[in-house]
């Protein structure tokens, strides 16, 4: 177990990547305008759950739920090392023989590993679409783009329907702002021009804004 931990600490950086994308179960929330909008420009999109699975489906993404609970998370973790244990006990304490048995479990670790998150964010209920992993980045469809502080590494993820009908959206907020006609007019034409329909419409979130 020493050992899985240190190979561990060098796999974060070092090993394969996945890529992800968090979706919130509940689309009008001043917690969450505060946290990942800017101020007077946030807008929420709703996406169709079975729309959203289908092309998970397609591209071999998995969607799955995360847990916050400290009891289910040591629930997974235990059965994790309870598997390594299995796969090491007919196995010699060779450092290399080691990695090779991490390595077995390694994309199901950065699976599992996607879908931990501290209680404190348990108001967001979130959701997330999970890549398959990535083992070669020169190799795989990795594209960068520029970062608060650093390029960061990207997957794209096609959101056109398979039958490439319109593309259509659960609902759209418009997040607090001091131009609300103009904002959700704009809004409303952008996505007129783009032939994309929202079932529920183009709404505003309702919460007052204060100018900075």
């Amino acid at each position: 177990l020493t050992r899985f931990l240190g190979w561990i600490d060098h796999r974060i950086t070092n090993g394969h990547m996945l890529f992800g994308a968090s979706f919130r179960t509940h689309g009008n929330l001043l917690s969450q305008w505060r946290g990942y909008s800017t101020p007077g420009k946030g807008v929420s999109i709703g996406f169709c759950p079975r729309h959203l699975v289908d092309n998970a489906e397609r591209q071999n993404f998995q969607i799955g739920r995360c847990l916050y609970d400290p009891q289910e998370q040591a629930d997974l973790i235990a059965k994790v090392v309870d598997a390594i244990e299995n796969l090491a006990e007919n196995h010699p304490t060779d450092a290399e023989v080691g990695d090779r048995i991490f390595e077995q479990i390694e994309s199901d670790l950065l699976r599992i590993a996607a879908v931990l998150k501290h209680p404190s964010f348990q108001e967001e209920e979130e959701w997330r679409l999970v890549s398959p992993v990535v083992t070669n980045f020169l190799e795989a469809p990795v594209s960068f783009r520029e970062g608060t502080s650093m390029l960061v590494p990207y997957l794209s993820f096609d959101l056109t329907p398979e039958d490439r009908s319109h593309f259509e959206l659960a609902h759209v907020y418009l997040g607090p702002t001091s131009y609300v006609e103009l904002s959700m007019n704009s809004v409303s034409m952008t996505l007129a021009k783009a032939d994309i329909h929202v079932r529920q419409g183009v709404e505003y979130c309702q919460i007052p804004y204060r100018q900075k």
